[in-house]
């Protein structure tokens, strides 16, 4: 398979946002994060080599589900709550591993619809998948996150984190805007006691749709592009 062209997108460094009592970094001083990026890719199958072809790449009707899909790279049952489209509110279990790490987060641009992919260590923490209403908030200082467009897919993952045990970012895209169709900004507003929070700034509430996949695990939300 031909790879499209890559481009790496500098981000910015989220807000206060601290760990739980035993994920924070320990007083005195932590080495500061180092500068943080979200890879944009218009591969039409950006997410690895194992699954490209087993997740599908064409939005599916709204009463439909994913495509089948090889054992490495399972998508959600396609008789639960979250195949198709909706823009209502999604939510799955954890895996019984304990605490996740999220290690990376990507964001790829294709025909019908805008992918953020995150990748985590040590499981697939629980999550949750729904629009919110403005304000949004960071989680520890209450600081209101200014964010462009009119709608707010928020995407909460726990346990997880996203940082190391003194307290150095272990994933890039905690704040990026990755130039998609429907997806303005891409904003972590959240990364404290066992919580990780994401935003997805739209520029409009359009249906979404959540894949899990695993081999590393995974979560996909995608965003479909209006009709």
């Amino acid at each position: 398979m031909t790879r499209g062209p890559v481009l790496v997108l500098a981000a910015l460094v989220a807000g206060a946002c601290g760990g739980s009592d035993r994920d924070r970094a320990p007083e005195g001083g932590a080495p500061a994060p180092a500068r943080d990026t979200i890879r944009l890719t218009d591969d039409p199958a950006p997410l690895d080599s194992a699954a490209a072809d087993s997740v599908p790449s064409d939005p599916a009707p709204a009463d439909s589900a994913p495509a089948d899909s090889a054992p490495r790279a399972a998508p959600v049952d396609p008789s639960g709550p979250t195949a198709g489209w909706t823009a209502g509110i999604l939510q799955g279990d954890p895996d019984p591993d304990g605490i996740a790490t999220l290690v990376e987060v990507r964001a790829g641009r294709h025909p019908g619809f805008d992918r953020l992919v995150w990748t985590f260590r040590e499981g697939r923490p629980g999550w949750k998948v729904e629009y919110v209403d403005r304000p949004v908030r960071e989680c520890g200082s209450g600081r209101s996150v200014p964010l462009p467009g009119d709608g707010w897919l928020e995407v909460r993952f726990e346990p997880a984190r996203s940082h190391d045990d003194e307290g150095r970012s272990t994933a890039g895209a905690l704040d990026a805007t990755p130039g998609l169709a429907r997806v303005l900004s891409v904003a972590r507003t959240c990364d404290f006691e066992a919580v990780v929070v994401f935003v997805l700034a739209v520029d409009s509430p359009e249906p979404y749709r959540v894949l899990e996949l695993d081999d590393p695990p995974r979560l996909v939300v995608d965003v479909r592009h209006a009709r």
